[in-house]
């Protein structure tokens, strides 16, 4: 007989915000309260979309996922374009949780 697969439901993108701050926050306890890039990687970017910019909050939690993951520069990439170009990702690798947002939703407060 097979095994039965638990069913864990998908946390959300604020829960798993959440893992990343308390794990890096986790992480600076033991490094000397250095919270990320010791190594002092550049900026996080997407790559191949410069002309997309990262939110203050997005470039937070990519550095603080890379750092957590040991990963040596802040370039990220969507897992569809990194299999197009035929590059490997390294097995159970989760991406970094992205909070998208419409700025043409906001209002400026002299408007």
């Amino acid at each position: 007989m097979a095994e039965e697969k638990e069913n864990i439901p998908k946390k959300t993108v604020a829960e798993r915000q959440n893992d990343i701050l308390v794990a890096a926050l986790e992480k600076a306890e033991q490094n000397g309260g250095v919270l990320m890039n010791a190594s002092s990687k550049t900026m996080p970017v997407l790559m191949d979309k410069q002309h997309m910019r990262v939110s203050p909050v997005n470039a937070l939690m990519m550095a603080m996922h890379a750092d957590l993951n040991e990963a040596k520069t802040n370039v990220y990439t969507q897992f569809s374009e990194a299999k197009s170009r035929g590059e490997s990702v390294r097995s159970g690798m989760k991406g970094v949780p992205f909070t998208w947002k419409n700025n043409s939703e906001y209002v400026s407060k002299e408007n």
